[in-house]
């Protein structure tokens, strides 16, 4: 029975591979050996210590994505991965144990699970459930350790079917996405049988390596290099070219090649001094490969955030954790998307109450940027609705603390045509504002005689002259202060102003010269002597700051023209928490997670949304300006109010008569400014691509040459 179990032990050392691929004899007991012996010892605590580690894992990646800083995010969701790949080798030994005797169980349990996993995953998805998704993920995970450990305990089944269904689907997945238009809709779950494939492809590789060691593992490192070589021009043409097919093979081709050398060089045997040549040799890649990012990136803090990241990237194909993280990384997609963050209760706080507001606008005054929304107004794919209307927004709060009933119609994205001439979201369901304009839908309002409003909000213009994708430009590598650019962008933002001013008497037509109406600017979330280490240089800074001033000073003009009410006290609101401060009121990179068909919530397209858009506590600063929460009858809005009351005008004279006929059409230039940011994400993309190759590939050779020294032997392919 000794020998028999010796036996066992010398045929997985032979084979190897697989998710976590077994010790190769003849060496001293490593610690990791000492932790298997443990496992076997106490199964029960072996098991439960790695089902701690893997929600310790998850929780970490929940707080990853709460993070301000995104370095701080990349080292959470790092430590989480690693945490979570722990905490299934740890799983994998009593599994193992289990089904070595008995390798039918194995193949049973494995197929069964997969089966269960993915009701319990779609089961989750129709009922939008993370919960049930986690628990999905989990038989996944443990179904692929049940099958591992039943390849490897199964001599007869045959290597080259692994990597022959591998290779199909390794090849089949990209494919599919590409003829399904590239990552849109429901081909983006090609991923799912793509990473299937990694898995039989990593289990198949090592028994045919290990068939002719010698030369099959420098075969194999000849052609691993290739495919990564292959798979870098192509991302490099993909950038010149735009070719979404070429863009998916130039990804797919680097992780394969990648996956393959890391379990041929695992094979090598290397003398401590002569693991120091591919120690070095991959240290230096790293450096250099730093200095071509940082000179494209320019920001130190970010330069080493991409460097390290990408690093331990490379690192991870040695240590052969790349799938059991691909599969985490998914499960954590899944049910990241699928949380609840709607708010329980309706958008209007005191209904029926003696004073009633209304708001009306864009994003800024939504509550675009909070973690929560009203329920129907974060939804995307067919029928959605993303105008995000939260209950941190300032129009909201305000109406708390005076007690006031709130009609809330402003909606993230709106222009002014869509304030009287168009919906925001013409394809979302008619029982939530944003399918027709906001004007119209105001009308329609049950029981509303609009002339009953006591005040009006309206925040409106940034998104006729390009806000949205200045937000975009400006978060690339790449600086948006481009001089062309940035002076037209500038000048567009001087020149909106008889489109707003239009829209201003448009609005006070419908409800009325004695309805108090303020305009409300956009606050300054950065000056030109605030510096950071964000991803935002000294020339973006002082032209956000420039671009949002000049667009501030066509609204004071619009509403003056208009006879309507400015509320400056916006535009320094924040200045005590700017974008740079330890605490500041704006998002800088935010990720929120969207609701609709899972085939558009997995998307990071879509988590970006709250980006460089005001927190709850920037919107609380303008609530307190408005009606101070903390000294009661103060604030602009309660002196107008008082004002009002007391005789005076609602509104201001206006500056300038209402001209006859036809609305003033915008005088701005429209920009092509999603094909100019587009071909600039392109341009960057291309000159990341070598820097980013030598990082990973520095990393590999970097984590090789460190296991061969002896050093985090437990990470060592051959002792796990």
């Amino acid at each position: 029975m000794v020998d028999q179990q010796a036996d066992d032990r010398t045929a997985e050392s032979r084979h190897g591979g697989g998710l976590i691929a077994p010790r190769l004899g003849g060496e001293a007991p490593s610690r990791m050996d000492l932790l298997r012996d443990w496992c076997r010892r106490r199964p029960v605590m072996c098991i439960l210590l790695g089902f701690g580690l893997l929600v310790a894992g998850g929780v970490l990646f929940l707080t990853a994505t709460g993070q301000r800083s995104v370095g701080i995010a990349v080292l959470f969701a790092l430590v989480a991965a690693f945490i979570g790949a722990v905490g299934l080798l740890l799983l994998n030994e009593p599994i193992a144990s289990y089904v070595r005797p008995r390798p039918t169980s194995g193949r049973n349990f494995g197929a069964l699970g997969l089966v269960i996993a993915f009701l319990v995953v779609g089961l989750a998805i129709r009922v939008e459930s993370p919960t049930l998704a986690i628990v999905g993920i989990v038989f996944v995970l443990l179904s692929l350790l049940a099958l591992n450990a039943w390849l490897l305990a199964k001599s007869e089944v045959r290597h080259s079917l692994l990597l022959g269904a591998g290779q199909v689907l390794l090849i089949g997945a990209p494919l599919l996405m590409w003829i399904g238009d590239g990552v849109d809709r429901w081909s983006i779950f090609a991923v799912i049988p793509w990473v299937l494939g990694l898995v039989l492809f990593k289990i198949g590789l090592p028994r045919w390596i290990d068939e002719e060691l010698a030369e099959r593992r420098r075969m194999v490192v000849i052609d691993s290099i290739l495919a990564v070589g292959l798979g870098v021009a192509l991302l490099y043409w993909a950038a010149q070219s735009f070719n979404e097919g070429a863009v998916l093979f130039g990804l797919a081709l680097p992780i394969v090649g990648l996956s393959a050398l890391g379990i041929a060089l695992a094979r090598y045997e290397l003398s401590a001094i002569g693991a120091a040549i591919p120690l070095l040799a991959g240290l230096g890649l790293v450096l250099y490969g730093a200095v071509r990012t940082h000179r494209l990136i320019e920001l130190a803090i970010l330069t080493a955030i991409v460097s390290v990241v990408v690093a331990a990237i490379g690192a991870w194909f040695v240590f052969r954790g790349e799938a059991l993280i691909a599969v985490l990384l998914l499960g954590f997609v899944i049910g990241w998307v699928l949380v609840d963050r709607d708010v329980s209760g309706a958008d209007d706080p005191f209904p029926g109450a003696d004073l009633t507001f209304l708001a009306v606008g864009d994003s800024y005054i939504s509550g675009e940027g909070a973690a929560r929304f009203f329920p129907g107004t974060n939804i995307v794919g067919p029928n959605g609705n993303q105008c995000r209307r939260a209950p941190t927004a300032y129009p909201y709060l305000v109406a708390e603390r005076l007690e006031a009933g709130l009609i809330f119609l402003a909606c993230s994205g709106a222009r002014t045509t869509d304030m009287d001439n168009a919906g925001d979201i013409p394809a979302s369901f008619p029982d939530v504002a944003g399918n027709e304009d906001q004007l119209q839908r105001l009308l329609a309002v049950d029981g509303l005689r609009v002339a009953d409003l006591d005040a009006v909000f309206v925040s409106v213009g940034g998104n006729d002259v390009g806000f949205g994708a200045i937000i975009k430009a400006c978060l690339l590598p790449q600086s948006c202060a481009v001089p062309d650019r940035t002076e037209r962008w500038l000048q567009n933002a001087a020149e909106v102003g008889p489109v707003l001013t239009e829209t201003y008497r448009t609005l006070k037509g419908v409800v009325g010269e004695d309805t108090p109406i303020i305009a409300m600017p956009y606050p300054i979330i950065v000056r030109t002597d605030d510096r950071c280490d964000l991803a935002i240089d000294n020339d973006e800074v002082a032209f956000v700051e420039a671009f949002t001033s000049a667009l501030n000073d066509e609204v004071e003009q619009s509403a003056a023209a208009a006879g309507i009410n400015f509320f400056p006290g916006s535009i320094d609101a924040f200045d005590d928490r700017l974008l740079c401060d330890d605490d500041p009121a704006t998002n800088f990179f935010h990720l929120g997670p969207t609701e609709g068909p899972i085939a558009d919530t997995v998307l990071p397209t879509n988590w970006v949304h709250g980006t460089l858009h005001p927190r709850a506590s920037g919107h609380e600063l303008i609530a307190d300006r408005l009606a101070s929460d903390t000294t009661p009858s103060t604030g602009f809005l309660v002196s107008l109010l008082a004002a009002t009351a007391d005789g005076e005008p609602a509104n201001p004279a206006p500056t300038e008569p209402a001209a006859d006929g036809e609305s003033a059409a915008p005088e701005y230039e429209e920009l092509p400014d999603a094909e100019w940011i587009e071909e600039r994400l392109y341009e960057t993309a291309a000159d990341l691509v070598p820097p980013v190759a030598l990082l990973l590939i520095g990393g590999l050779l970097a984590a090789f040459g460190l296991i061969k020294t002896g050093r985090l032997g437990f990470l060592n392919p051959s002792n796990n």
